[in-house]
């Protein structure tokens, strides 16, 4: 192989070399296809379907529990009424503008001044971060405003209530039967109790 030959086979190897670099690099330095997004997991928050009806005798109150953000307080929740202890419970606190509130045991009885004390015979830890917003219709674990100590009673915001963000543990949404919450805000009260008894008669679970 003479000199001028070498040196062709050379050039041709380097020009041969180079092509295939830059074609290779271009096609692996090309956007690649975005991975598909896996199939959202449809939770009660995202189908909006009620769950949990209460069943007063003003009216069927439907409830989504929002359990994958609010699991102790939802969950807890869930399993008391699964257990039916919120059968026959009173609303006990009605506040005309700002909410409703039930889950007191106590309530089964007749003895007023004893409302608003009782409760599952524990407590459970507070969500207040969850980033679920005391919006109305939203329904929040009551409390004694001391950490966890949050146990069976419940309030139902009927508005916007943003000073209560931080303290109390939304875990869930009225989505059906608001208009039978808001008719509960306007009954008649005496130290903030309706006059006429409003009742859980019973809970649906789903």
């Amino acid at each position: 192989m003479n000199k001028n030959t070498l040196l062709s086979y050379v050039l041709l190897v380097i020009i041969a070399g180079g092509a295939f670099y830059f074609f290779s690099t271009t096609q692996l330095s090309q956007p690649m296809e975005p991975n598909k997004p896996e199939q959202a997991v449809a939770t009660p928050e995202s189908t909006g379907v009620a769950n949990v009806i209460l069943k007063t005798n003003q009216g069927d109150i439907g409830i989504v529990l929002a359990m994958d953000k609010a699991p102790i307080s939802a969950g807890n929740f869930l399993k008391l009424a699964t257990d039916g202890f919120y059968n026959k419970v009173k609303f006990h606190r009605v506040i005309s503008g700002f909410m409703i509130q039930a889950g007191d045991p106590n309530t089964k009885g007749d003895d007023t001044a004893s409302y608003g004390t009782g409760g599952p015979g524990y407590t459970i830890a507070d969500e207040f971060t969850n980033g679920l917003p005391n919006d109305r219709g939203t329904i929040a674990m009551a409390n004694t405003g001391r950490p966890n100590s949050s146990g069976s009673q419940f309030f139902i915001n009927l508005v916007d209530n943003a000073f209560l963000n931080g303290g109390y543990s939304v875990f869930g949404k009225v989505v059906s039967g608001m208009e039978v919450v808001d008719a509960i805000g306007k009954t008649q009260t005496a130290n903030e109790q309706p006059v006429t008894p409003i009742v859980i008669e019973s809970v649906e679970v789903k």
